[in-house]
């Protein structure tokens, strides 16, 4: 730092030999500095001692307590700093560099008449000023009254404007660095739209000093100074408020480049996720449900894994949803159309794959739920059918001793009778969940087990009233003609 110092002290002196000599010749003329802020804020004692420095008498100093003239006086010693090639940095601070990129637009903001191409050259301010390339600048201002214009109400019009454009250059350096993040950039995007808009709204106010500037050297009532003072001031005030407008301009571009950048990103992250998902569902919907209910309570498992994907991807495609498109004018229409194609196409992707998650989804659902009910029945009469089959063997019907065994065994062989009546509809009941089930799955292996299982229960049904008819033949008080049928059964 210190030599940087030192070869921008030798800039400005052109050399270092004769500095001690010239600060001590300053020193003595001239108070000291002994308070900063107090001492340097109207840009006089900067001024000055930019003299000390240089050896030389710079350009006069305006003597005026107001805050133009010290804003004057601090422009006028950084513009002394910028020519001897000392840059002052600043945290944060906005690179100023000409753009070259063409101009953009987008769908939620045109942009202002005040935005020019930055490769106009800048010229002084009173001929600009007065020449038909200000004219834009000088659309929708009404000119002055004849008369109106006087030095104090120019200078006063001058310093509020001086006192805007401070705050304005203080909130373009005091946006914050362009994030990487599509929605961070989004926001930032819609603040600087809101900034160029303010820029636009104040547009009026820099021409009206402007014009009131040229209006008071076409009347040739200055002196010398004054005349000197005016074009001075009116350079540094065209000077900044071109150097404002190039700089919010190549933010905008910035924020334009990066953010469409980071949404064809993300266009290409759903292309891509929806590439692998479409494949993934065709994998799922060409595989039959079942055959067993493990199996399709894995398939359940296995959707709402899909589901939770979804999810996750909605989070992009909102984001998409809300997509600030930005086309470069040259391209016209034509970009314009194939990037609402793409989208076009992309969403209904979108919408397929959903449409097609939430109806398995409904069926995985239905098919659970008649699997499970379906289930629990035959287990259910498959525990009952083993009871009574044990019930059955265990009555014993020969060999009785006395009338009181007899009559217990009759008992016994009537009630197993009576609840194969009650019992009966239940194997109608298991037959019609089967047809409905086979209805929904439409798995011919899935078919083939559920009926093997109902043959099963028919059979085993068929032994046990055969079991029953057997031990009622060998009591001799039991009724036969009481027991159920086992062809009406299954």
């Amino acid at each position: 730092m210190a030599n940087g110092l030192s070869e921008s002290s030798k800039k400005l002196s052109g050399g270092n030999t004769h500095i001690p000599q010239r600060i001590s010749v300053f020193q003595t003329g001239k108070p000291p500095v002994e308070n900063l802020f107090s001492d340097l804020c109207d840009g006089r004692r900067l001024l000055e001692l930019l003299e000390g420095l240089s050896g030389h008498e710079l350009v006069r100093l305006e003597r005026g307590f107001s805050r133009v003239h010290s804003l004057n006086n601090v422009n006028r010693a950084l513009q002394i700093l910028q020519k001897n090639n000392i840059t002052l940095s600043v945290a944060q601070g906005r690179v100023q560099s000409p753009s070259s990129q063409p101009r953009y637009k987008s769908y939620a903001y045109t942009q202002a008449a005040y935005v020019k191409s930055p490769e106009q050259k800048r010229r002084r301010c009173t001929d600009q000023f007065l020449s038909p390339g200000h004219e834009e600048l000088q659309r929708g201002l009404s000119p002055l009254p004849p008369g109106s214009t006087s030095l104090e109400s120019y200078q006063a019009a001058l310093e509020e404007v001086l006192t805007w454009l401070l705050s304005a250059e203080d909130g373009l350096q005091g946006q914050p660095p362009i994030s990487d993040n599509v929605e961070e950039v989004k926001e930032q995007f819609h603040t600087h739209e809101g900034y160029m808009v303010e820029l636009t709204t104040h547009q009026g106010s820099v021409g009206r000093v402007l014009r009131a500037g040229a209006a008071l050297l076409g009347e040739r009532n200055l002196s010398e100074d004054e005349d000197s003072e005016v074009r001075e001031q009116m350079n540094l005030l065209n000077a900044r408020w071109e150097h404002l407008r190039v700089a919010s301009m190549e933010r905008q571009t910035r924020l334009h480049e990066v953010l469409m950048g980071l949404q064809h990103q993300q266009l290409q992250q759903l292309t891509d996720w929806l590439d692998v998902t479409e494949a993934r569902i065709k994998r799922m919907g060409t595989q039959p449900m079942g055959p067993d209910l493990e199996d399709v309570k894995h398939q359940v498992e296995e959707h709402k894994l899909l589901q939770e994907d979804l999810e996750l991807e909605q989070v992009r495609v909102n984001s998409l949803t809300h997509m600030v498109v930005v086309v470069d004018e040259t391209s016209g229409d034509s970009a314009t159309a194939a990037l609402e194609s793409k989208l076009q196409v992309l969403g209904d992707r979108w919408a397929s794959i959903c449409r097609w998650t939430e109806e398995r989804w409904i069926l995985l659902q239905e098919i659970l739920l008649k699997w499970q009910h379906f289930t629990n029945e035959q287990s259910l009469f498959d525990s009952w059918l083993t009871q009574k089959e044990e019930h059955v063997r265990s009555i014993k019907t020969t060999n009785l001793k006395d009338q009181a065994e007899m009559t217990a065994c009759i008992r016994r062989l009537t009630t197993v009778k009576a609840e194969l009546e009650v019992k009966r509809p239940t194997m109608d009941k298991l037959c019609s969940m089967s047809q409905d089930l086979l209805s929904s799955v439409k798995n011919k292996e899935v078919a083939s087990k559920l009926e093997a299982r109902l043959d099963s229960f028919a059979q085993r049904w068929d032994r046990l009233i055969q079991s029953l008819e057997m031990s009622s033949s060998q009591s001799p008080c039991f009724k036969t003609d009481m027991l159920p049928d086992s062809d009406t059964v299954g």
